[in-house]
């Protein structure tokens, strides 16, 4: 059972949450609008390209090898590993 000073304590709780936490809280809040967040994200991009610039199209990109380099794994001799009774 739950006492009389806990059933007290829990309508004065919500009773303050009402009243005066809820509608302060709800005062705070800003309902950001759609444009101005565009906005700020195209500004970003934009200030993001200026300090990372794009490639160029005629060099090549980094994780490309060319094909004068040497492939490491040629260093590597072929093995072919057999599973003892099978055959």
């Amino acid at each position: 059972p739950v006492s009389k000073a806990d059933e007290k304590r829990a309508h004065d709780s919500e009773s303050l949450w009402d009243t005066q936490v809820k509608p302060a809280l709800d005062s705070q809040v800003i309902i950001p609008d759609i444009k101005t967040l565009t906005q700020a994200l195209h500004e970003r991009i934009e200030s993001a390209a200026r300090m990372l610039p794009l490639p160029e199209e005629d060099v090549a990109p980094a994780h490309e090898s060319s094909s004068s380099e040497t492939d490491v794994l040629e260093n590597f001799p072929n093995r072919v590993y057999q599973t003892p009774g099978l055959h």
